[in-house]
């Protein structure tokens, strides 16, 4: 949505929803990552790595601990309720 700003709108924009302070810290996928990722991944390796992971069980976490959030235009943020047929 910031495409067509120039670097100081977009510098203004994340200090006016406070983000500014985040986003100049590391760059949060470099730090999860390998130092060296694959860029030519086999398909059989992703496939039986995935097969370690409990997606359901993952899913399920994350939506239990959901926070849904509504921000104003220089205002404070309201938690919503949470949406009806979210995991509890």
């Amino acid at each position: 949505p910031l495409i067509g700003f120039d670097k100081q709108e977009i510098v203004d924009r994340a200090k006016s929803i406070r983000t500014y302070e985040v986003s100049k810290g590391p760059e949060i996928c470099d730090l999860l990552g390998p130092p060296r990722p694959s860029t030519h991944a086999r398909l059989d390796q992703i496939l039986t790595e995935e097969t370690k992971l409990d997606v359901p069980g993952l899913v399920s976490s994350c939506l239990s601990r959901l926070v849904s959030e509504k921000f104003k235009a220089n205002g404070p943020a309201a938690q919503l309720p949470s949406s009806p047929g979210a995991a509890a």
